[in-house]
């Protein structure tokens, strides 16, 4: 192990105040540890390869814990450390049996059945971005998003269907990271963007860090910009009350939190902020890879966020987050469900989850509809 990595766990080990606050947020801590001064003690003292691989596969990178601490010790800058070692260490790949089905996501989805570039006649002045999980829940609302920029836009609008590489990244495969990354970057530069509009969020903080183009939530856009006319009004009968589960991985992007929420009010359906929302907001529970390999944890992360709805009725504008808070057991809805479909009503409540092999479909109807 490098020393610098040595240095950061040592650091984390000495600076600990064991005030146990982090525990208080961090299901995963608590199914390891008594509390991370223990833990990275124990890290020093016996070296990372005899520590249950398992905890640094189990965080999920949310930050949640550096929130509280009063020392604002970064546990998840460690974890990601070691999960890069451990990737060293097994011929460069995660070591967990659950990231196969991962590593396949990602083979497939940089393949020619499920990605596409639509290049406008006219510059790409907007680079409509869509990402894998709004691609895999529906081709419909991929379509129409691009067909709106471009009416709002002057036809300068062009869509990238691949993914960012991110999963890879997260499972410590740093360079299968960077060459998934890199084709991306490329394609920026091929087309001459000068802006990239994401669907995703996990794709946001990606390219806000290596993209050299401006990088635009969609969701911040549509709530400057605006959502299309005939949605304007759509949810003001609705006797629904809506509360939002904002992602945890741009839980520090409030045009991003600003934004949906303007979308709502001009769509007209009412909400209630939770407790832990916009900046504080927690992880739905699929964040870091860690559903994948640990799903009885991932459940317990799960419960513990979707028992803080107030109303049963959760909106959200990142894929994991609407499939974690259904999982949960609310009626969990995509904010785009909202811009593109009637008024929603309390009878209208269904299952939305669907299986693996459907969401690869959808992800191949999503490249037929703009291939079109």
């Amino acid at each position: 192990m490098k020393k610098e990595i040595i240095d950061k766990i040592q650091n984390i080990a000495e600076s600990c105040l064991d005030c146990k606050l982090c525990m208080k947020e961090c299901v995963m801590l608590n199914d390891y540890t008594s509390s991370p001064k223990e833990l990275f003690q124990e890290y020093i003292k016996e070296g990372y390869m005899e520590i249950p691989k398992e905890i640094a596969y189990s965080c999920n990178m949310c930050n949640q814990c550096t929130m509280v601490c009063p020392k604002d010790l970064d546990l998840k800058d460690v974890f990601m450390d070691i999960r890069k070692e451990h990737v060293k260490a097994n011929g460069g790949i995660s070591p967990m049996k659950g990231h196969r089905a991962v590593r396949v996501h990602q083979y497939l989805g940089y393949t020619k059945f499920f990605n596409t570039t639509v290049k406008p006649e006219k510059k790409v002045k907007y680079l409509f971005y869509p990402g894998c999980s709004l691609s895999s829940y529906s081709p419909q609302y991929v379509e129409k998003i691009f067909k709106y920029l471009s009416e709002r836009f002057n036809g300068e609008v062009g869509v990238l269907l691949t993914c960012c590489g991110k999963p890879l990244r997260d499972m410590g495969e740093k360079e299968k990271f960077q060459k998934r990354l890199k084709s991306s970057l490329d394609k920026f530069k091929e087309l001459e963007v000068e802006k990239i509009v994401v669907a995703c969020q996990s794709c946001y903080k990606v390219f806000s860090k290596y993209a050299e183009q401006e990088v635009i939530s969609l969701w911040a856009l549509l709530g400057e910009i605006g959502v299309p006319k005939e949605s304007v009004g759509i949810g003001k009968n609705s006797d629904v009350v809506f509360n939002i589960q904002d992602s945890c991985s741009t839980r520090d992007v409030e045009e991003i939190h600003e934004g949906v929420r303007k979308i709502i009010k001009e769509l007209g359906y009412k909400i209630e902020e939770l407790k832990h929302s916009k900046g504080n907001t927690r992880c739905c529970g699929l964040g870091g890879m860690v559903a994948p390999s640990m799903p009885t944890l991932t459940k317990e992360i799960i419960k513990k966020r979707s028992i803080e709805n107030t109303t049963g009725y959760m909106i959200s504008y990142c894929g994991g987050c609407r499939e974690a808070m259904e999982r949960g057991g609310l009626d969990s809805l995509h904010i785009l469900d909202l811009v593109f479909g009637e008024t929603y009503l309390k009878r209208m409540k269904k299952v939305r989850l669907i299986s693996p092999i459907e969401q690869w479909y959808r992800r191949y109807q999503t490249k037929k509809l703009l291939n079109r």
